[in-house]
């Protein structure tokens, strides 16, 4: 029977995490504004190698885990960062006219059912946009939850079996119902609920999956590795009928409108190069290890990370448009919001996050469960 060990903490892992989060927040705060507008096209993509990286650390943390304490350390990463991010999200919805985040084309919901939801991690409407990307997390370690009552590890290829064997079809309809621009119907999911059914996102927790189990002393059976190349092959569907449902969202800049070939082009190319980065990181985990202090910053870029995606539409777009309205060049306006939002998050995570795990632990009796049980992103 293969002994599916967790891999060593995987350093690589918290770089690809960070920069998807750079790519996310320069993409959400500059595709509706004319003069930002190639800033970062592409920077949607940095959700879909979120995903991958999700299959490759929910496994790694579940892999010699009980029940409990998978659902433990997964509530412990998931929910305190969460509800510190509302918060502030919702202390500055509150504080600052909604006008203000549609100047810099950021969608809001300031109701309080948009922050019950955003607190809840579930539901159809939130305070933010990027919120919409945690149902589908919590749909996913669902899964590996039931896999791990049901075997444990020895189930996780089964899992990544049925999660490509699901996906891949929906993927190749909506890819050819988009090109030929018929109705979906019900089957456009667009941002809501219906994703948790893990239809269009699957191939992307599989891969990260199949990643895992390469590096945890499990080969691959031949119909494995096929499985592996379609959701590989799925995943660059999945890309471009992102990149045609979203182009006509863009704003018109100063050359005319993004094309969908470009932006297709350059977000293959950004999701082919992270997925290599993150297997190559695996694969060498144990020889890639960085001196202590190198370590601790990379591992708290990685911590960052989560807490940074909450934040990034309404604390970022705030000090865009705060930026923007003081006479700031374009550039210099994005790059104050981005080192804004990186102080609160860095607040978050090293401090604000910490105690409340404490408290909640404490709650429950006093169990403790490690940030390094696995990571959100």
């Amino acid at each position: 029977m293969t002994d599916h060990r967790p891999t060593p903490y995987v350093y690589g892992l918290d770089l690809v995490r960070f920069l998807c989060t750079l790519m996310v927040c320069a993409f959400h705060l500059t595709w509706h504004n004319p003069q930002m507008v190639s800033t970062m096209p592409f920077g949607w993509i940095g959700v879909q190698i979120f995903f991958v990286i999700s299959g490759v650390v929910i496994a790694n943390s579940a892999a010699r885990a009980t029940p409990l304490q998978f659902l433990r350390s997964r509530f412990l990463r998931l929910y305190p960062a969460a509800w510190l991010a509302a918060i502030v999200n919702f202390g500055l919805l509150l504080a600052v006219p909604v006008a203000t985040f549609g100047a810099v084309g950021v969608w809001v919901d300031p109701s309080l059912k948009g922050l019950a939801f955003s607190l809840a991690l579930l539901g159809n409407t939130f305070l933010t946009s990027a919120y919409w990307t945690l149902p589908i997390e919590l749909a996913f370690y669902a899964l590996i939850l039931l896999s791990i009552v049901g075997g444990g590890a020895r189930r996780f290829v089964a899992v990544a079996r049925l999660l490509v064997v699901a996906s891949l079809p929906y993927v190749v309809f909506l890819f050819a119902a988009t090109r030929s621009a018929g109705a979906l119907g019900w089957f456009d999911f667009g941002y809501g609920p219906k994703n948790m059914l893990l239809l269009r996102h699957g191939i992307y927790f599989a891969t990260g999956m199949y990643f895992w189990l390469l590096n945890s002393r499990h080969r691959l059976a031949g119909i494995d590795w096929l499985l592996l190349a379609l959701a590989l092959a799925g995943a660059g569907l999945e890309i471009h009928t992102r990149a045609a449902q979203i182009v006509s969202s863009y704003a018109v800049g100063a050359h005319g409108p993004l094309s969908i070939g470009f932006l297709v082009a350059g977000a293959l190319a950004i999701f082919a190069a992270c997925t290599c980065a993150i297997f190559v990181a695996l694969r060498h985990a144990q020889a890639w290890v960085p001196p202590a202090r190198l370590a601790t910053l990379v591992r708290t870029l990685g911590l960052v990370t989560y807490p940074f995606y909450l934040l990034h539409e309404i604390l970022g777009g705030f000090m865009l448009h705060a930026g923007l309205s003081r006479g700031l060049p374009h550039a210099a306006a994005l790059a104050l919001a981005m080192a804004a939002v990186g102080v609160v998050a860095w607040l978050i995570a090293r401090h604000g996050e910490p105690v409340l795990r404490r408290a909640i632990g404490n709650a429950f009796g006093g169990n403790k469960a490690s940030a390094r049980a696995g990571v959100k992103f």
